[in-house]
């Protein structure tokens, strides 16, 4: 009905129930939607492409069809309301702003994919009593599973958290110096953090400066090809060193190991 037609604002009556497939697809510029409170299903594609920074979805929503909301670039938290009973498969599929992505109680059926190609998603909050499909995102992403029920998490899905507890170790990785964020504690029997430090450094000149901050005390931090190292005057034997500095009242001071929610600027 208006895919393709340069929308940019878009303000639905309280009576509108169905919004029909491709709909509203192909609008790179529709950035604010007014939804009515009546709505309750959403066809396959019919936001697609749609520039929204936010989905305030309302809570009459019973159906996200697949492909509903595909290339919502600038999308990059969804709380999907609770009262939606089933998401189809690629409902966010290629939305690459997406970091973090809620599943509701409410949930009956959800289809592979969901959120496949969202390649920032990195935390998924699931609540619902259902099982919990293979996704195609990275498999660094956590997988908060938020419910008493007994049911099966794909084997694609690494790092899965059930009420606040890592069911293994928990593998993270910086991608492409791209952030990452964990957005809610739990407790693990070990964690392992990557990080790519890339580009030309001089020996014995820092440069090449990082930040980085972490909820853990690393054992042991690992060089991938020179083995142990640790900060500078931190005594530990045979490692190779590397500048860290924390921020102070007094400007950057040189410190010698990491302690917990403090930031740092790293230099390897």
């Amino acid at each position: 009905a208006f895919s393709d037609t340069n929308l940019k604002n878009l303000i639905f009556p309280d009576k509108v129930k169905y919004i029909g497939e491709r709909a509203f697809g192909s609008n790179d510029s529709l950035a604010n939607v007014t939804w009515p409170s009546s709505l309750e299903h959403i066809g396959g594609y019919a936001f697609s492409s749609a520039a929204l920074t936010t989905l305030d979805l309302p809570t009459s929503l019973k159906t996200l069809s697949g492909c509903s909301f595909e290339y919502c670039d600038d999308l990059t938290s969804v709380t999907i309301p609770n009262g939606v009973e089933h998401i189809g498969g690629h409902t966010f599929y290629g939305c690459h702003g997406l970091t973090e992505l809620t599943i509701p109680a409410s949930v009956t059926s959800i289809e592979e994919g969901f959120a496949n190609n969202c390649n920032k998603l990195r935390n998924v909050f699931w609540n619902a009593s259902v099982n919990v499909p293979y996704n195609g995102i990275s498999e660094y992403a956590l997988l908060y599973v938020n419910t008493d029920a007994e049911i099966t998490v794909d084997e694609c899905w690494k790092n899965v958290i059930k009420n606040g507890v890592a069911q293994s170790t928990i593998t993270i990785q910086a991608e492409n110096n791209q952030k990452f964020a964990i957005l809610k504690e739990f407790t693990a029997p070990e964690v392992v953090y990557t990080r790519h430090f890339n580009g030309t450094t001089t020996p014995g000149v820092s440069s090449g400066w990082k930040t980085i901050v972490l909820p853990f005390t690393p054992d042991s931090i690992y060089h991938e090809s020179k083995g142990r190292v640790a900060p500078f005057n931190s005594g530990v034997e045979d490692a190779k060193p590397f500048w860290l500095r924390e921020l102070t009242a007094d400007g950057f001071v040189d410190v010698t190991s990491i302690t917990p929610d403090k930031a740092y600027i790293i230099a390897m």
